[in-house]
């Protein structure tokens, strides 16, 4: 329901994440606004990775940020959102190649380069982040990949979603 900063967020287990580069796959569903609330927020010993849905004027944004450097901010832009609807979110990280990406809906909408890596998960939390209010809305098919999963598997990981006939997502 949303709440001030931590408030009404659920924290998982920091074994969740134990790889350099990773994939989240998640289905989001913002009720109200709070600009800039992460729907994921995941804190490393040298930075966070957060997913916000609504990040300024309805544009969401996958926000890494490396602690060790002044302007360590990287925002993976995404595309715009609105509230009351449903979307399939998926963000990766290469380590490798140091780059990140966004999905909406099984295809690529944002992606950004040169990003270092954070290591060394200390926090994950669903629903809000220790910045902004809580997320207001609704997620669901939280899933976490210990690696970088390509455009393929995406479209159809979001395809076996909205094929499946109980599949009742975009049901308001």
């Amino acid at each position: 329901p949303g709440g001030e900063r931590e408030e009404n967020t659920v924290l998982l287990p920091n074994n969740v994440l134990v790889n350099d580069s990773y994939s989240v796959s998640m289905w989001i569903h913002t009720k109200t606004s709070n600009p800039w609330s992460s729907a994921l927020y995941v804190k490393f010993e040298s930075g966070f990775m957060g997913i916000v849905p609504l990040a300024f004027e309805g544009n969401s944004v996958c926000r890494i940020r490396d602690s060790r450097h002044v302007n360590g901010w990287y925002d993976v832009a995404a595309c715009s959102l609105t509230e009351r609807a449903w979307y399939h979110y998926v963000m990766t990280y290469n380590a490798k190649t140091e780059s990140a990406m966004v999905f909406i809906n099984g295809e690529p909408v944002g992606h950004l380069e040169n990003v270092p890596a954070n290591r060394f998960v200390n926090r994950v939390v669903v629903g809000g982040d220790v910045f902004q209010p809580s997320f207001n809305g609704h997620i669901c098919e939280l899933i976490f990949y210990n690696e970088v999963k390509d455009y393929d598997f995406i479209k159809q990981l979001h395809w076996s979603y909205t094929q499946n006939e109980k599949f009742i997502a975009f049901d308001k």
